[in-house]
């Protein structure tokens, strides 16, 4: 007998498959990054910008290291990670490579952006040591609005970038499609703005990183939705064969696309944890989730539209602007955002011609 959920055939296409974990989730059997403790494991905790703009002129972390419990104290030059660069498929006059420290050392770009890691006997201590550091910030002008990173005179954010540009892309462009709208019974124009989304996941981005002697491995357990791109970066900036990183993802409590692409406080914990041959953990609280971890959705459309006098849709034209923040994500770039909007734009119409920038 073909069992219960099942096709004759074995197939599970088309099958109502009865779902395993439910049982063991509802009744508290769940094992979620934070559930993990391990022998002499360490908490870490992060120093972060308060400017949106500014050079780093100092971040001294003398104090931090003598705070109760304080075990280690890392800044950029301390853990000589590389970074983390996201590369698109497309010509370089349509997309512009940018790099993301794991730690900010030379310039931040946004309130929240890690300068420092502090590691803790527990996460009391760990937060009383970031409070114990002194940075010295050169504040710069702001870049908070498209309008502000568009503007011709505006700072550039990254100097590979001067006109704040990480990707301008034109997808598509049917043929003739300038006659249709010429010729076209009505035309019609619309502008429409959407707010930035953060995604929230009821458990925050996390990390348990350890340092296995015997293997010459780090075992990363984090709760990511990509734990083969976590393991390919992480390898990458801290100078290891991808076979001496292997990444396990226990239950997850939500991920939304947020977790999606790889964070650099996993990064830096997990360099932590390799240099003082512990085990050591990092949980997101909320605060940092709000300001540090990755937004979306902050979108600028205005999409034009030509009909016939019946209504039928003749072609629709549409320039996407997206506000990334200030870094590509890795793997997608910057460009995911952009190069989906105007890829569904169409939606469920059908639409003859169509140009979208």
């Amino acid at each position: 007998m073909a069992e219960p959920g099942f096709r004759r055939d074995g197939s599970w296409v088309g099958a109502s498959v009865p779902r395993r974990e439910d049982p063991r989730l509802l009744t508290g059997r769940g094992r979620f990054v934070d559930d993990i403790t391990l022998p002499r494991m360490l908490h870490a905790a992060f120093v972060r910008s308060s400017e949106a703009h500014a050079r780093v002129v100092d971040v001294d972390l003398s104090e931090v290291r003598q705070v109760p419990g304080v075990v280690a104290a890392f800044d950029a030059a301390d853990l000589a990670l590389g970074d983390i660069t996201a590369l698109l498929d497309r010509p370089l006059e349509e997309f512009v490579p940018t790099s993301m420290p794991v730690l900010a050392g030379d310039k931040v770009r946004y309130v929240g952006e890690p300068l420092a890691v502090v590691i803790a006997t527990d996460p009391y201590a760990a937060e009383d040591g970031v409070e114990a550091a002194v940075v010295e910030l050169d504040p710069l002008d702001p870049v908070v609005t498209e309008t502000a990173a568009l503007a011709a005179a505006g700072p550039p954010v990254h100097d590979e970038a001067p006109g704040n540009v990480l990707v301008d892309v034109s997808l598509f462009a049917t043929e003739g499609i300038d006659g249709i709208f010429d010729e076209a019974h009505t035309v019609v124009t619309v502008e429409a703005r959407t707010g930035r989304q953060n995604a929230l996941p009821l458990e925050t981005r996390g990390v348990v990183a350890d340092w296995d002697d015997r293997d010459e491995q780090l075992v990363v357990r984090t709760c990511t939705q990509v734990p083969h791109q976590v393991r390919t970066v992480l390898a990458r900036c801290a100078g290891l064969d991808e076979k001496q990183v292997r990444v396990v993802v226990p239950d997850m409590g939500g991920g939304f696309g947020q977790k999606c692409v790889v964070g650099r406080e996993e990064i830096a914990a997990a360099a932590a944890a390799r240099r003082l041959r512990r085990p050591v953990k990092w949980i997101e609280d909320r605060r940092e989730a709000l300001t540090a971890s990755f937004l979306a959705r902050e979108q600028h459309y205005t999409a034009r539209a030509a009909f016939t006098a019946d209504g039928e849709i003749l072609a629709l034209e549409s320039d996407v602007v997206c506000d990334m923040g200030a870094y590509s994500c890795y793997p997608f770039t910057a460009g995911i955002e952009p190069l989906m909007a105007s890829a569904e734009m169409p939606g469920v119409y059908r639409v003859p011609a169509s140009r979208g920038r």
